[in-house]
């Protein structure tokens, strides 16, 4: 009877050290939810739903993860938090999620809030190191919404304060009624004074102890305060020097290019444009090395006016062009995310009440199954059932999926192709509209410059409201969609395209069919951008029921092992989404080919 108990265990309770932190939070709460309402039973679950939902706000590498699940448990954790310190430290958790993913102007109001509510309730507990964390989380959350001609406001010091005395301050004073006013009130020269001492016995803490990354942050944010105050800008320029030196030694490239870009402003503003110029470049050259394509294009906007201010056009105008290339491309980049994660959004509520089932259902069979172990093979019957219908489940909220994002597509495309194409249009036909010839020679370029940007902006607006779901995909099939696509692509006479299909008519699926329209487009585009090449192709070959998909060109290649860019991931990950395999050979000067194997069954 006892080897029977033993083996029922290993088979029903997943073992804790196999188990991710998710799946034994999601265990745990399903054990508590079954019990009788208590205080303490509320308490625990709170607990357990702010880990969860701290469990989906990071993963291990430190990115933000399914902010929609994060929100989701946060939300079941506050009606049952049984204490101002449990409720300060959810408000907390919750506006420091709308900080961090920066959902927009609404959103930065509402997390604001939350974390002005929690910072409350810790004064109300006396608990000063919640006091720090909510006071300097708000404080990061208003800097990286106000920065104009002026990078702090009165209430931004006043919270800045607060987070450096709760954290360092011997004669903290809890504070009375705390409000985060939000509205932008000029510094007073005494809050600028009383924020540069409180920072500086902040830093001189840190230094003391030897905490470089700490001495980093906070010598930078004293570094603004020096230099904005206006009393002490040759003191803050030193300091920040010394500040960017920690940087480069922790190898925090955040840090380093923040200060270099406010140091080469500050110059610039000064008419020092030769220093200017030498700061910024330094900030370019690293934010180009590590792809940090957002400050390439602010540093490269820095370098453009001083090489203007220098009479350097040669030199203003490449960076001017650069820095325009790298924000349109990340518009375009912003856009699509924007959709993706739209459509996540629109099937959360119908996961998140299958999954809520699904963990009652499950909780509820392992608890009988280890009381009554005489009902072991029943159970072992119903678990099995729920495995295939849980596949079924599956298999209907991918079909779902696809028809949401189809959809979603459709009407991302018609707002694109109807109001911003419009808009685009109408702007090149009223600058087509201006007599050229009464322009200065100087400004003539410019608005050739300018008119050249519409168009090609109008181009590939009309581009990507196509290539978001061609109509002949959904219509006709993959075979015309890619017949059609190699008619454009061969309209820009930068590279021939072929095509050859010869696979037998396929069965394939509709989520099939788009993921390799998409990567055959992506590859393609690709060639055009980068690749040089003359000649390209793209074949589709059947083997018994395998789909071999080819795509080569006779261009430049590249180098493999230096290449880091997120759209061979993409790629990868759309052909091991369908179950397939896929290789990318390519050398120096010895063109590229790309070759993927998916599961296919010929029509009968």
């Amino acid at each position: 009877m006892i080897r029977i108990i033993i083996i029922l265990l290993i088979l029903i309770a997943p073992c804790a050290s196999g188990q991710t932190l998710v799946d034994s939070l999601k265990w745990d709460i399903t054990n508590l939810k079954i019990q009788k309402k208590s205080l303490v039973r509320d308490s625990l679950l709170c607990e357990k739903y702010l880990a969860l939902s701290k469990a989906y706000k990071w993963t291990e590498d430190w990115q933000p993860y399914k902010p929609d699940s994060a929100l989701f448990y946060i939300d079941q954790s506050l009606p049952l938090a049984i204490s101002d310190r449990q409720k300060a430290y959810c408000l907390f958790h919750k506006g420091d999620m709308y900080q961090i993913w920066n959902w927009g102007v609404k959103g930065n109001w509402i997390g604001s809030d939350y974390l002005s509510q929690s910072i409350r309730l810790f004064v109300k507990c006396r608990d000063r190191e919640g006091i720090h964390i909510a006071a300097n989380a708000l404080y990061v959350d208003f800097a990286s919404r106000y920065r104009g001609d002026t990078m702090f406001t009165e209430n931004q010091l006043k919270v800045l304060i607060l987070a450096m005395e709760a954290q360092t301050g011997e004669n903290f004073v809890f504070p009375e009624n705390f409000q985060s006013d939000t509205a932008l009130i000029p510094v007073r020269a005494a809050t600028y004074q009383k924020a540069i001492d409180a920072c500086r016995r902040n830093l001189a803490h840190w230094q003391k102890i030897k905490n470089r990354p700490l001495m980093m942050w906070r010598g930078e944010v004293l570094g603004y305060l020096l230099y904005e105050s206006g009393n002490h800008k040759k003191e803050a320029l030193q300091l920040l020097l010394e500040t960017r030196k920690i940087a480069t030694e922790l190898a925090d490239n955040g840090t380093f290019l923040n200060i270099t870009g406010h140091m080469a402003i500050w110059l610039e503003q000064k008419k020092d444009y030769r220093l200017s110029i030498q700061t910024a470049q330094e900030g370019y050259i690293l934010s180009k090395r590590i792809g940090w394509t957002r400050k390439e294009a602010i540093l490269g906007n820095i370098l453009f006016r001083s090489y203007k201010a220098l009479g350097i056009y040669d030199s203003a105008y490449f960076f001017k062009d650069r820095s325009i290339a790298i924000l349109d491309s990340l518009s375009i980049v912003d856009a699509k995310k924007q959709v993706d994660l739209h459509n996540e959004k629109k099937i959360a509520e119908k996961q998140q009440a299958e999954l809520q089932a699904k963990l009652l259902e499950e909780g509820q069979v392992r608890n009988y199954m280890l009381i009554a172990v005489a009902l072991l093979f029943v159970s072992v019957i119903y678990v099995t059932w729920n495995n295939r219908k849980l596949t079924s489940k599956n298999r209907e909220i991918s079909q779902a999926l696809l028809k949401g994002q189809t959809t979603e597509r459709k009407r991302v495309a018609a707002e694109l192709h109807d109001n911003l194409g419009s808009s685009l249009s109408a702007i090149r036909w009223n600058l087509i509209g201006l007599n050229r010839s009464k322009l200065e020679p100087t400004e003539q370029d410019i608005y050739d410059t300018v008119l050249d940007m519409v168009s090609t902006a109008h181009e590939n607006v009309r581009s990507l409201s196509h290539n978001l779901l061609p109509e002949e995909l959904e219509k006709e099939g993959l075979e015309v969609a890619l017949k059609r696509l190699v008619s454009k692509l061969n309209q820009s006479k930068k590279t021939h395209f072929s095509y050859q299909n010869l696979a037998q008519p396929l069965r394939l699926e509709p989520r099939q069919t788009f993921e390799l329209y998409n990567v055959i487009l992506e590859l393609s585009n690709n060639i055009l951008k980068h690749s040089q090449a003359s000649l390209a192709a793209i074949e589709l070959e059947q083997n018994h029921e395998k789909l071999a998909v080819r795509v080569w060109d006779n261009g430049r290649g590249f180098d493999k092992q230096n290449e880091h860019g997120s759209g061979i991931q993409n790629i990868e990950n759309r052909i091991f989404s369908l179950n397939g395999t896929c290789e990318i050979s390519s050398g120096k000067d010895a063109g590229t080919k790309f070759e993927a194997i998916i599961p296919a069954r010929s029509r009968t």
